[in-house]
């Protein structure tokens, strides 16, 4: 998001940052985290059955780009979020040979 100069001016004046993280990601040898700043995952519309087919899909296109619907962000920005952070997990933990004996 844009900061206004005036906004810019009141956050350094406070001794703020004049940026925020919205997702913070740690890795590590033991673990891997994301932290999510916020209401990342309110969504009051959401569907009842969100595994319906082509869904998502159709809600990224169709969701309307204005400046009072919060909706296009959780269609927009969280799902295709989560769904990359999942595939990266799963792709991850595949690559990885497995600690656990076959015998």
């Amino acid at each position: 998001m844009s900061l206004s100069k005036k906004g810019e001016v009141h956050l350094k004046a406070l001794q703020l940052p004049t940026n925020f993280p919205a997702v913070i990601h740690q890795n590590n040898q033991v673990y891997e985290t994301f932290y999510f700043a916020g209401n990342f995952a309110d969504q009051a519309d959401g569907p009842n059955l969100y595994q319906t087919v082509g869904l998502t899909t159709w809600r990224q296109w169709t969701e309307k780009s204005l400046p009072d619907n919060t909706s296009q962000f959780f269609w927009k920005g969280y799902i295709p979020m989560m769904r990359t952070i999942l595939n990266d997990s799963k792709n991850d933990h595949s690559e990885k040979p497995s600690s656990h004996s076959t015998r």
